[in-house]
Order: C-alpha cells, then sequence, then structure tokens
C-alpha cells in the first residue's frame, strides 16, 4: 500500500505524465486498501491534474484553431 501525503503533489512536465499519474490515482484508488486521509489526499491531487491536463487540451485546441484559420 502506497501512502500519499500532501508532499507527493508536484507540477508535471507534460500532458503524458500527467495522465500517467492520473491512472496509477485511479488503480490506487480502486484497491480499497487507502486511508480516508490519503484517499482525500490522491483525490485532491487526481483534482488538480485533471485541472492541469484540461488546460494543456485546451492549449492544444487553440492552437489547432489557429493552425487552421491560417489555411
Amino acid at each position: 500500500m502506497e501512502n500519499a501525503s500532501a508532499n507527493d503533489q508536484r507540477i508535471p512536465q507534460s500532458y503524458e505524465e500527467a495522465v500517467a499519474r492520473l491512472k496509477e490515482i485511479i488503480s490506487l484508488l480502486e484497491t480499497d486498501e487507502q486511508s480516508l486521509e490519503s484517499t482525500l489526499v490522491l483525490m485532491a491531487e487526481g483534482k488538480v491534474l485533471l485541472k492541469y491536463c484540461s488546460e494543456q487540451l485546451k492549449e492544444a485546441e487553440n492552437q489547432l484553431e489557429k493552425l487552421e484559420s491560417a489555411i
């Protein structure tokens, strides 16, 4: 069992890294082996990562729109 703490949260280096960590968090939460405190920490980290991924996808979408409008 992995013990999650607030210190584990960090800014991902890439979208792919964030998605990989989200998958890890989901796997940990699915095991039902986390304490309530660890679950809350993992959920908070997941929320931050989800926001990061959404922002990265929105940025990519904006870039694609700019490229399409230039054609």
